[in-house]
């Protein structure tokens, strides 16, 4: 549901992980569902939870520590909105679609055709389960990192020059980021979204994970090597990207010759002109798919590392780990890896970390939860 709503609102001012309206509404979903709410008790709680939905500003957003605020507290609001819902306090049932409700103050065009159809479309094989830590734009570029890491020569390698080929969706975000970079003093959430800095820190470990990078910020041989690390784009994987059904595909098929308007304000007017035949593709108005289970998210990229020696090595990855179109059994994979790695880089022994993130993952077949069990907080790690 709460993906749905982030669709239907998808042509506007946020995206991805700035759309922290989400996490109130998976909030008060989820807690509904396991505690058995009715329809109607849950319909005033997303009124409620929805009454101020968060509008993150970029500056904290990336620059600061502040950003784990934008998950945490509509977490906290979606479950207290079920409280208020339960003691009697009415919310606006209609306030996503109303005159002046949500998608009229958070979408230039809102697609309310993803609100529709709940029990026969379904959404959430769509899902996507980032293999590494960072946003899921720079995700390609460090798997080909890591892939080209496998195939220098052992022992130390002198590099002279490393270039990243990726989609806009990729450059877009690295130049987000880089005003917020400073270095070892970088914000976590700026770093997330560096792709120098994430290849780097992939090129000099060979390992990608929560532990690694945390250790690696204060390396300056990594940002040494993040200095050498050029980034450009690839119209090959813009269209690639924009031809799958996530993260925007599948919204830019139902604007029609709007979707002009909207990349003009995202991306600038020369970009917009630069890429007009890639957009062209989008300005006739498609209906929306009706079975999601073969949606796809390719969000490629390529690594080359040129050596002092003059040695090229490169990779190319279209479609990453655990992307949308991936066996669900690598996506799920995918999340058993990512839960125990990153309860080791928060202390759990790897034994006890890989017991839990199984136990986690298979929450449909426990009789009860608790989460200090799942993530060790109080009890023995």
């Amino acid at each position: 549901m709460a993906a749905r709503l982030a669709s239907a609102a998808a042509i506007g001012p946020f995206r991805g992980q700035q759309t922290a309206y989400v996490h109130a509404v998976g909030a008060a979903v989820a807690r509904a569902i396991v505690e058995g709410d009715d329809a109607g008790t849950l319909a005033h709680a997303l009124g409620t939870a929805l009454l101020q939905p968060p509008w993150p500003l970029e500056p904290p957003f990336l620059g600061a520590d502040a950003k784990l605020w934008s998950a945490s507290e509509p977490i906290r609001s979606g479950v207290s909105a079920l409280d208020s819902a339960r003691s009697g306090l009415t919310g606006a049932t209609d306030l996503v679609e109303a005159d002046g409700g949500f998608l009229s103050a958070f979408s230039e065009r809102p697609l309310e055709e993803f609100l529709g159809e709940f029990g026969e479309r379904w959404h959430t094989r769509a899902v996507t389960v980032k293999a590494v830590p960072g946003c899921a734009y720079v995700t390609a570029p460090i798997e080909a990192a890591l892939e080209v890491r496998g195939r220098l020569d052992r022992g130390r390698t002198a590099v002279r020059r490393v270039d990243v080929y990726g989609s806009l969706f990729t450059t877009e975000v690295d130049e987000r980021a880089a005003p917020y970079l400073d270095g070892p003093d970088s914000p976590v959430s700026a770093l997330s979204f560096s792709v120098p800095f994430n290849v780097a820190v992939a090129l000099a470990g060979g390992e990608h994970t929560p532990r690694q990078v945390g250790e690696r910020v204060a390396d300056e041989g990594v940002w040494r090597l993040a200095e050498r690390v050029s980034v450009h784009h690839d119209t090959s994987f813009t269209v690639a990207a924009l031809n799958s059904e996530v993260p925007v595909g599948a919204m830019l098929r139902r604007v029609g010759p709007v979707v002009f308007a909207h990349a003009a304000r995202n991306v600038g007017p020369a970009a917009t002109l630069r890429h007009f035949p890639t957009l062209a593709r989008f300005a006739r108005r498609r209906s929306l798919p009706t079975d999601l289970a073969e949606a796809e998210k390719r969000m490629g990229a390529r690594v080359t590392v040129t050596t002092t020696g003059g040695r090229t090595v490169e990779a190319t990855v279209e479609h990453p780990s655990g992307f949308a179109g991936k066996p669900l059994t690598e996506i799920r994979a995918v999340a058993r890896r990512k839960c125990w790695t990153g309860l080791t880089a928060a202390g759990l022994r790897e034994a006890t970390a890989r017991r839990r993130a199984d136990a986690l993952l298979g929450l449909e077949e426990l009789r009860s939860v608790s989460a200090a069990g799942l993530t060790g907080r109080g009890g023995a790690g």
